[in-house]
């Protein structure tokens, strides 16, 4: 402002002296041409702040590859063509679901809205042997997620949606790994990697403090993640195995303890009807990692369960027995036991019994073909059957003179 009034004073004068209109005709361009180039060069510098950069492969020269798990890639594998939804361990309530917000803008969490697209996502796979077996889609933009950084912070990371139009892939590359319990996953990037005290540190996707971050591996709960399919699904069948399996416990259990008197001189005859109901545990455990599957329908399946038996004081599994099965991760399941055995009591004796069954329980492998209602999809759930069995009921006689 003060430029243009110290010209149009110049220019005034200049007027006064030679009236050369020409010559005021070019200061005012020029002074027009110095304002446009300043306010130009402050909306650039507004837009770095704003634009976010792919990475560039060459400032991670030492980015390691490490092995994949072939069971996670095969479970992973199994949602090829299922978009679902990315929700962190850490649940700040409403803000518990990833969300994009435009190519090239930065995802954040929000809360979950089954009915937008946005939150949902999708894999693209390449074999597990390749440095990127794992991509990860927006459905809405279908577009790569991956990480970028702003231009005027190039050591700050961020996850974004790419452009549309771009080649390069990397930073868009995945490798999800199971954190401890095998529950859960790392979004553990396939291509950067930092330093740290104790060396080599890979970058995974971070929820802390409610805002999406890249930060280096910690295993805390802000950095582990579910993967909840968007679809229902019913249990078709469930497969048990006995291969592998292992019986974890054994007991003598006491049914029934009884007392019969023969007072008379005479040998008696009695029969012992014996009847009783037990209720032993039974669960399905799914060994799925971090992927949550919601079922819905009838689920009490029909399957053959084998029996704890025991051969020449050997304990096995033996045949089969077609068993309804509620898939459950705690549902009862009964099992009754009868005897119908004749005693004879000698005469002026007591006969005292002790009804007895051996308790087993066993831990054994199971595999549930789910179908997909909306995708029709299938999936097949790996998991562990934990079950209760009962077998060799016997009776124990003692004789005692009265």
């Amino acid at each position: 402002m003060q430029q243009l009034i110290y010209f149009l004073t110049k220019i005034k004068i200049v007027m006064k002296k030679q009236q050369s209109i020409p010559l005021v005709m070019l200061a005012i361009i020029l002074i027009t041409l110095s304002c446009s180039r300043r306010d130009t060069d402050s909306t650039d510098k507004q837009a770095d702040v704003q634009l976010i950069v792919e990475l560039n492969s060459k400032q991670f020269p030492n980015a390691s590859k490490d092995s994949i798990e072939k069971e996670t890639y095969n479970n992973l594998q199994q949602l090829d063509g299922i978009e679902f939804f990315l929700k962190p361990e850490n649940n700040y309530l409403d803000e518990n679901t990833l969300q994009t917000n435009g190519k090239e803008k930065e995802l954040t969490l929000q809360q979950l809205t089954r009915n937008n697209n946005a939150q949902l996502f999708y894999f693209k796979f390449s074999p597990a042997s390749t440095n990127v077996p794992y991509m990860i889609y927006s459905a809405k933009e279908k577009n790569p997620i991956g990480i970028g950084s702003y231009k005027n912070t190039p050591n700050q990371y961020v996850l974004f949606n790419q452009a549309s139009g771009k080649t390069s892939l990397f930073g868009f590359g995945w490798n999800l790994t199971l954190n401890t319990d095998r529950n859960k996953y790392f979004i553990e990037s396939r291509d950067i990697t930092g330093s740290s005290d104790i060396g080599i540190m890979s970058y995974v996707v971070d929820t802390q403090n409610k805002k999406l971050s890249i930060e280096k591996k910690n295993n805390t709960a802000s950095q582990q993640f579910n993967i909840v399919p968007n679809d229902e699904f019913l249990i078709e069948n469930i497969k048990i195995s006995t291969k592998g399996g292992e019986i974890t416990e054994s007991k003598s259990i006491v049914l029934k303890r009884g007392t019969v008197k023969n007072d008379t001189s005479k040998e008696v005859k009695q029969n012992l009807v014996f009847s009783e109901t037990l209720i032993g545990a039974n669960s399905f455990i799914e060994r799925m990692g971090g992927i949550l599957i919601t079922k819905t329908g009838n689920l009490e399946v029909e399957t053959g369960l084998p029996k704890v038996i025991i051969s020449n004081g050997v304990t096995s599994f033996g045949n089969n027995e077609i068993t309804k099965l509620k898939y459950s991760t705690n549902s009862p399941l009964t099992t009754t036991i009868q005897l119908n055995i004749d005693n004879s009591i000698s005469p002026k004796t007591t006969l005292n019994y002790k009804i007895t069954v051996i308790q087993y329980q066993f831990r054994l492998k199971y595999t549930a073909l789910c179908r997909g209602v909306k995708s029709g999809k299938i999936i097949n759930i790996s998991g562990v059957y934990n079950g209760t069995s009962y077998s060799n009921p016997s009776l124990e006689i003692t004789q005692q003179n009265i």
